[in-house]
């Protein structure tokens, strides 16, 4: 619940963060009205998986940053990577949940041999999206992670939706303006904020 009360803060109230994300994704990229989902999708996870270090939290202490947070420290578990990809697709006009699910914890026995035991709880998230092509999953704390891809190990998944029925239809929308306007947008007028700028930074 807090994972999701905090997607919703940032890409709705943080004009800063929602400004960062146009330029990074959209302006430095060169997208427009042409660009496939797909495409910004897959600039979304390389952006997150080259500027995002994944370190897990203390065992035993569970720490939630939000997006900002997770962008100034350059590090963060799968929670924080997990929050910061649906913050920065929120604002780019997709609907994204969180994925939960259920791993197997890999260890070794006295004997060497290596083990796989079943969690009781789900012991890991990240994010999932529906385009037209179908659903993608978008996990970058996996070692060898590609856009879609999902662990070996898990063997239960849930989806957990951030956004309502009636504001996924909202927030999608704010996408379609993105990809009309390109780069002579200024301004996207919006029911909660007024608009939110494109220049200036985090």
């Amino acid at each position: 619940v807090y994972a999701k009360q905090l997607v919703r803060e940032t890409s709705i109230f943080d004009e800063g963060f929602a400004s960062y994300v146009i330029k990074v994704i959209l302006l430095d990229n060169g997208f427009d009205s042409h660009t496939r989902p797909i495409e910004i999708l897959q600039a979304v996870f390389d952006f997150v998986r080259s500027r995002i270090k994944y370190i897990s939290d203390v065992r035993g202490i569970e720490s939630i940053n939000d997006a900002r947070q997770t962008l100034s420290n350059g590090y963060g578990d799968c929670d924080d990577h997990a929050i910061l990809i649906a913050s920065m697709l929120s604002v780019l006009g997709f609907v994204p949940k969180f994925a939960l699910a259920k791993s197997y914890i890999l260890g070794r026995d006295k004997d060497g041999k290596q083990t796989a035991n079943k969690p009781s709880d789900f012991n890991h998230i990240f994010v999932s999206v529906e385009i037209a092509n179908g659903i993608v999953y978008i996990d970058t704390t996996l070692e060898n992670a590609v856009l879609g891809s999902v662990a070996d190990s898990i063997f239960q998944m849930s989806s957990v939706e951030i956004w309502n029925k009636d504001e996924s239809a909202y927030v999608s929308g704010i996408g379609s303006f993105f990809k009309k306007l390109g780069k002579g947008i200024l301004k996207v007028a919006t029911p909660f904020v007024g608009f939110i700028p494109v220049v200036g930074g985090l």
